[in-house]
């Protein structure tokens, strides 16, 4: 029932920070997981507001860290930063998920402009058109 956040820091996180190759895996790999929840759940016949509310509810049952949705994608103590610091936000994984939901549900992508691991308060990403 609980996600051990040092665990997923040594398997995620750590080889993330020195391998490029390793960070491509990870966006791709959240790009494919979240397109397909994207399509999956418009075949289920969601609108897209009511896809996009099921999906944040999602990551938050999953403890990935309080999300909000306004303008911009909040996470507050991203469970994929919190333990890293770096100079360029690092949330690769989040990034290529949001990303493939996003695609799939809105035909639109996101970019990560605010990262905890690079000093920001929260992550956060852009919806871009």
């Amino acid at each position: 029932s609980e996600i051990s956040l040092r665990i997923f820091h040594h398997i995620v996180v750590v080889p993330a920070v020195a391998s490029e190759r390793y960070r491509t895996a990870m966006r791709l790999g959240g790009a494919v997981g979240g397109k397909r929840v994207g399509e999956r759940v418009m075949v289920a016949g969601m609108n897209e507001g009511e896809a996009v509310a099921r999906v944040l509810h999602f990551l938050d049952h999953c403890k990935v860290g309080q999300i909000t949705m306004g303008d911009t994608i909040r996470i507050v103590q991203n469970c994929e930063s919190v333990f890293t610091r770096s100079k360029e936000p690092s949330c690769h994984f989040t990034t290529g998920f949001l990303n493939g939901f996003f695609s799939a549900v809105r035909n639109q992508h996101v970019r990560e402009i605010k990262c905890i691991a690079a000093g920001a308060p929260y992550c956060e990403w852009e919806i871009l058109s």
